[in-house]
């Protein structure tokens, strides 16, 4: 259960509803006479009716699906859903700091959001990578590597833009072939990638995955999938990254899979304006 029994957000909200109920039937108590009999039976009526809206409120908060707020301005939602199914706006997908494009299972997994958009949404690979060489500027040249053709290292956070898609530098990669990060450097990243997203999203809706809960490995912590979205939404006010357009959007997709572990019910009261 992921919004627990007394909580004080689910507690202020039934606050309420007694509230609203308690004023309606005090309205029709001083019209309406009650025999002295029938009191106990009212009022164990209305007990019910208050346990029955608890649990109701509770089951509400916990069975939550969606959230929708405000950050710096900027509507923000976060649902549940396939980054790739989405046609409006811009998708941002997670690559490693090579921009590599080799897909085998080795280099890059199938299964992955990297993967999945350069077996089955990349128009021209080829165009891809010189779209890469020409947009950013490499922070070293590894001409050791030897596990994938690509020897350019990009700083994480950097963007390029391709085909309605950002593809953007998330984690590190080693010579065991394994994308890691370090806590400092998933901070880092997002720090840099709001920064970089408020220079070509041009107005745009942009739907984001929640980086972070695949395959990525964490060296020195293992957040949970709530701790990464909180994180994602909490860098973005600090670094004051606001979307101008009130018809456009921030969109957190959360892949069905792990929207059990998120606490939809109280993210606006932790992230939001």
């Amino acid at each position: 259960m992921k919004v627990k029994p007394f909580d004080r957000a689910v507690l202020k909200t039934f606050s309420v509803f007694v509230a609203v109920i308690s004023s309606i039937i005090g309205i029709f108590a001083i019209a309406i006479s009650i025999d002295d009999q029938c009191k106990w039976i009212w009022l164990l009526v209305w007990v019910v009716i208050l346990l029955i809206a608890y649990l109701v409120i509770l089951a509400r908060a916990n069975l939550r699906k969606e959230a929708h707020f405000k950050i710096n301005g900027t509507r923000i939602n976060v649902i549940i859903g396939d980054i790739f199914t989405f046609n409006d706006g811009l998708k941002v997908i997670p690559v490693n700091e090579y921009f590599d494009t080799q897909v085998d299972n080795v280099v890059i997994a199938e299964s992955s959001l990297h993967g999945k958009y350069l077996l089955h949404y990349c128009k021209d690979i080829s165009q891809f990578e010189k779209l890469v060489l020409s947009r950013l500027n490499p922070i070293d040249i590894n001409k050791e590597r030897t596990v994938a053709n690509h020897k350019n290292r990009y700083e994480l956070g950097s963007i390029v833009e391709n085909d309605g898609y950002l593809l953007t530098a998330f984690t590190k990669f080693n010579n065991k072939n394994e994308a890691y990060l370090f806590g400092k450097d998933y901070l880092y990243f997002w720090g840099s990638f709001w920064t970089n997203l408020d220079e070509i999203y041009a107005g745009r809706s942009v739907y984001i995955p929640l980086f972070g809960s695949g395959i990525t490995r964490f060296k020195d912590y293992t957040p949970s999938n709530q701790e990464l979205l909180e994180n994602i939404l909490l860098i973005m006010r600090k670094t004051g990254f606001r979307n101008k357009y009130c018809d456009k959007s921030i969109n957190i997709v959360i892949y069905e899979g792990n929207a059990k572990d998120i606490d939809f019910y109280h993210l606006k009261e932790r992230v939001g304006d």
